[in-house]
């Protein structure tokens, strides 16, 4: 598949930037998995909507849910030796840039997710960037693994590890196979 955030695109012109290679974590991802864990359990949900408590839960589920979705999913844009962090998730809207000199090291590696499985997000990924002494911390749970024509993006982390390191960036890959 090739699921896209057109919101990104937009956003990127919107700061003039020409041409860039767009490593997409679309929080899309995370509803198409919401949406058939509903449809696994749809007779439930329906019997579970009669009672008002479970209503209050399930609203409460779902909105838990986006949040963290949506503050696990930066997608990142490489154009003209700068590195882009790009959340245009409500309420986490964030933009970023990062000159590639400025830049020290960029580790790749897994966040901890044993809540977040609970609302249905598994294996976030996390790009840390370290600018001086500061590290600069991005979860990219729509940015998958490499999984052989697979993905559900067009590019990978490893598409994105691989770019940043072609800029003479010095990365560490620490997400196991």
């Amino acid at each position: 598949m090739n699921i896209k955030d057109k919101r990104l695109d937009s956003i990127l012109k919107l700061h003039n930037v020409d041409n860039p290679a767009i490593f997409y974590s679309p929080i899309s991802i995370w509803l198409l998995l919401l949406c058939y864990l509903i449809s696994m359990v749809g007779g439930i949900i329906i019997y579970l909507f009669t009672t008002f408590y479970c209503i209050i839960f399930v609203v409460s589920y779902l909105i838990i849910s986006y949040l963290i979705a949506a503050k696990n999913n930066y997608s990142f844009a490489i154009a003209k030796n700068k590195i882009f962090i790009i959340n245009p998730n409500f309420p986490f809207r964030h933009f970023k840039t990062f000159d590639v000199g400025e830049i020290d090291c960029v580790i790749f590696k897994q966040k901890n997710t044993k809540i977040a499985r609970l609302f249905f997000i598994f294996g976030i990924n996390c790009v840390e960037i370290k600018v001086g002494s500061k590290y600069h911390s991005y979860a990219c749970h729509g940015l998958e693994m490499d999984a052989f024509d697979e993905n559900l993006t067009e590019k990978t982390i490893e598409d994105l590890h691989l770019s940043i390191q072609s800029l003479g960036v010095p990365t560490k890959f620490l997400i196991p196979d």
